[in-house]
């Protein structure tokens, strides 16, 4: 059994499935609209449309979820930069008197 990823590699798990999504979609879109493009039975355009609505909406929920954890990692590194310049900034007092 693999150990869970710590909260901060989230993001290096993320990206490389965000990327696989994306590298994915188009072909996928256009497969089905040419497969869409062959039929004119509407019970099998609805089918094709609401598969391709089914890639979008995966596409969009990784992207979100992708976001949300940039999001944590941007907020984390705030603050770390915020507190090292607060003490740079005492440290540079200090070195001044």
């Amino acid at each position: 059994m693999r150990p869970l990823p710590r909260r901060e590699d989230a993001v290096f798990v993320l990206l490389p499935r965000v990327e696989e999504r994306l590298r994915g979609l188009r072909p996928a879109l256009e497969e089905l609209r040419r497969e869409g493009a062959g039929t004119s039975a509407p019970k099998r355009r609805f089918e094709l449309t609401s598969s391709a609505l089914d890639e979008l909406e995966q596409a969009l929920e990784l992207v979100r979820e992708t976001r949300a954890e940039l999001t944590r990692v941007e907020q984390r590194l705030t603050r770390s930069f915020d507190r090292l310049l607060r003490r740079l900034r005492e440290l540079e007092r200090s070195v001044a008197s």
